[in-house]
């Protein structure tokens, strides 16, 4: 107290004012907490181990600690160069990336260079643009963050970029068209998306059907020769400036397509769920100028073998009426015998799953203890579970039991969970969670009273 004595004003209300957020103020709280002092433990679950290290419940192999217990690690990225493109780029060229990620929700893109953060860029595209050639020099990578979860992933596997001598590359630079989202035939009348690959950024080009310029590629009734052409680059002619010619035959698009929809052969679902099914061609045909595709459904609620002609077709359901849907789709291209897809069957239930019976530790928790929520009984089948809190899904939280170490007054709410398989969800009952408003109001009066206390003896 005599040092405590001799400090200024100002740094003992900071002090005071720190240890009473710390206490009572709503912090967030990396992983369930668990201390010998607070008698906190863990509760093992799909993620996290009922074991404790650092104050923080341990996670499972690849996953990661969050405020509800654990999560898996954020996907390593894939960094891009633009279709086509080499390493390299021409002086003066706009160079452009891509980081490629299969998270989704509120994630953060960072970029790298020389493993120094890009400051002010953080959307999955980089255009690097400007005269500088600089700085589109050095070895480019880019990592995903989740920042309210603090929650950071690997960063891609690094590319290195060059500055291309423009008097080099006039000489080695040898295009190649390719067809990256194509077969190598194709049915009459399908325009294809090409690419002039092999080149540096900066270069741009034409592309040619039988020695004529076009602006798209259209696969003709007999076979047809396509290739592109290097433009010159700020006065400067490439000498291998075309590519080598490609041929796309034609032929009948019952011998090279099928017709695929997005639902599985069988598929369950939730009574009263609306499911839109879609159909569509593999592999692609680029843009068909001539497709119609029908639907013939068998529906116990509708006509018999009612068809609908449309790319798209929604099957509705009545709440606890059960039932089973057949679903056909069939495509006809340039008036071709049409091309079916397999029958699939939409199976309406309530039993598929059970719902989930969600039961909380207790529903008044004092600040600073520990609390957790369970959403039904283990199932050994592939079930997936999401968490909501007053209406607002809780990031990245997939598993079966949450929970809360070191409860603070910001974590009570309202939860429920859903409990997924394959398509089929089955939603919760709704638990509210409260805070032991008589423990904050003693504990609270208590620190506001020693803070009075102490301030007047400052004074």
């Amino acid at each position: 107290m005599k040092y405590f004595n001799n400090c200024p004003v100002m740094v003992k209300l900071c002090l005071l004012l720190t240890i009473y957020l710390n206490l009572f103020g709503s912090h967030l709280v990396f992983g369930a907490t668990c201390t010998s002092e607070t008698n906190l433990t863990c509760v093992a679950t799909d993620f996290t181990l009922a074991t404790c290290v650092k104050e923080t419940c341990n996670c499972k192999p690849d996953y990661l600690p969050i405020p509800t217990g654990c999560t898996a690690k954020l996907l390593k990225p894939i960094l891009k160069l633009q279709p086509g493109r080499t390493a390299e780029f021409l002086p003066g060229a706009d160079v452009e990336l891509t980081c490629s990620t299969l998270e989704t929700g509120a994630v953060t893109i960072e970029w790298r260079r020389n493993n120094e953060e890009v400051k002010g860029v953080n959307s999955k595209d980089y255009v690097i643009k400007g005269g500088d050639d600089d700085i589109k020099i050095g070895s480019f990578s880019c990592l995903v963050r989740v920042d309210s979860l603090s929650l950071v992933s690997e960063p891609s596997d690094p590319t290195e970029i060059t500055l291309a001598n423009l008097t080099i590359a006039a000489e080695s630079v040898t295009p190649e068209l390719i067809f990256p989202n194509q077969p190598t035939d194709a049915v009459p009348g399908a325009v294809h998306d090409a690419v002039c690959s092999q080149i540096p950024y900066g270069v741009s080009s034409k592309f040619m059907f039988n020695g004529t310029e076009v602006v798209e590629f259209v696969t003709q009734d007999t076979s047809a020769n396509f290739s592109c052409i290097l433009n010159p680059y700020k006065g400067v002619e490439f000498i291998h400036n075309e590519s080598a010619s490609v041929g796309v035959p034609s032929r009948d698009a019952t011998e090279i397509i099928s017709v695929k929809l997005n639902i599985q052969e069988s598929s369950f679902y939730k009574t009263g769920t609306k499911v839109s099914v879609s159909c569509s061609i593999e592999p692609s045909l680029g843009l068909l100028k001539d497709v119609t595709y029908t639907f013939q459904v068998e529906d116990p609620d509708a006509s018999a073998g009612e068809i609908f002609v449309n790319k798209e077709h929604s099957v509705e359901s009545v709440a606890g009426k059960p039932k089973n849907v057949s679903i056909t789709c069939n495509a006809t291209l340039n008036s071709n015998n049409p091309v079916s897809s397999i029958t699939a069957t939409l199976i309406f239930s309530d039993d598929y799953i059970t719902t989930p019976n969600l039961i909380a530790s207790k529903n008044e928790v004092k600040v600073g203890s520990s609390v957790y929520l369970t959403c039904g009984e283990h199932d050994t089948r592939d079930v997936t579970y999401t968490w909501t809190k007053d209406n607002q899904v809780i990031s990245r939280q997939r598993d079966r039991i949450i929970q809360y170490g070191n409860y603070q007054d910001a974590d009570k709410g309202k939860f429920y969970c859903t409990a997924i398989r394959d398509t089929y969800q089955a939603v919760s009952n709704t638990v509210e969670v409260k805070s032991n408003a008589q423990t904050l109001h003693v504990l609270g009066s208590t620190i506001l009273i020693l803070v009075a206390v102490v301030t007047a003896k400052i004074f």
